[in-house]
């Protein structure tokens, strides 16, 4: 391996433009936990229920959706976003 590029060096020079920025932490990782548990565990179990909601009034939905094509992808940003989005967000998005 070429010397400064070893896996544990955050090298910023010869990253793909779409690579994150090793340097660039979420706020949430700052103080070195990514991941809040009970957060987790609520957004899990709340998907659960959306699925199970949604699989329960399956004989109620139409074979087809009534969408034209590319309408789904015209609603679609053009770039991920910078930062996570809040849950809430990203569950609403679902009933669309």
């Amino acid at each position: 391996m070429t010397a400064g590029l070893e896996p544990s060096d955050p090298d910023t020079t010869n990253r793909h433009p779409r690579d994150p920025d090793p340097t660039d932490r979420h706020p949430r990782e700052q103080d070195g936990g990514p991941l809040d548990l009970d957060e987790f565990r609520r957004n899990g179990h709340r998907m659960i229920d959306w699925i199970a909601g949604y699989l329960a009034g399956l004989d109620q939905r139409p074979v087809r959706e009534p969408v034209e094509p590319g309408e789904v992808w015209a609603k679609l940003p053009d770039e991920a976003p910078e930062r996570p989005e809040p849950f809430d967000r990203i569950a609403a998005d679902l009933d669309e």
